[in-house]
């Protein structure tokens, strides 16, 4: 880029294929890469210009070397997604829709494996059980207080003036509480609903494990910080 300082004046955004070599390593790790690229990019572009870096392929597959399982596909989609929207990146490609490559020979990273007989693997549906939920919300932050390697994204709609709250680890599965004083629905990945009860300290216990939960926090309550 130092070769050419006037890039930025003729390109409208970075296209970046963040694929790790261990397919089983969660998708957070990305986010110190983005960054990365991020701050490089940053000196050259022109005042008064945004050039954005976009994820345009990432994916794992269920198939190959080091393959993940289907849960682990369908949790790091996901993830994957919601980190990226945390890092401000405007578009977000999941590799791949159909398991068949150029090929037509399976290759494992499609979230669905016969879209001709409609096959959904679990990625498929927690892809869109959570576009379905955040639908109409924005991301507003973190919240803080949590062990390393835990995720709580909030989002906020500002029509219906509620919050949502998406909590995950990448660590092992463990209880967390959560500061909200009330009964709450909680879905998870896959969109299948409970409802949860404080535990008498004004929080809630939620079982944090790899696949995102979403908290629909009371209207009028407050977010934790």
């Amino acid at each position: 880029m130092t070769a050419v300082p006037q890039l930025f004046n003729y390109v409208d955004g970075i296209s970046v294929h963040f694929y790790q070599a261990n397919q089983n390593t969660p998708p957070e790790n990305r986010i110190a890469g983005f960054q990365q690229v991020q701050r490089i990019i940053q000196p050259y572009i022109p005042n008064g210009k945004t050039v954005p870096v976009i994820c345009s392929e990432w994916g794992v597959s269920t198939l190959n070397a080091g393959a993940v399982n289907e849960t682990n596909q369908a949790w790091f989609d996901v993830r994957a997604w919601l980190t990226n929207i945390a890092l401000g990146l405007p578009v977000s490609v999941c590799y791949a829709f159909n398991s068949l490559d150029q090929y037509n020979n399976p290759d494992g990273f499609g979230i669905v494996n016969n879209p001709s007989t409609g096959n959904y693997k679990p990625a498929f549906v927690a892809l869109y059980t959570t576009t379905n939920i955040l639908s109409g919300y924005f991301y507003e932050g973190t919240s803080s207080g949590y062990a390393q390697g835990d995720y709580v994204y909030k989002f906020y709609n500002p029509g219906s003036q509620t919050w949502i709250l998406v909590v995950w680890t990448s660590g092992n599965a463990h209880y967390v509480n959560v500061a909200l004083s009330g009964n709450v629905y909680v879905k998870d990945y896959l969109g299948t609903q409970r409802t949860v009860s404080p535990n008498g300290a004004n929080s809630i216990p939620i079982y944090m494990n790899g696949g995102p939960q979403y908290i629909y926090v009371p209207y009028g309550e407050s977010v934790p910080n």
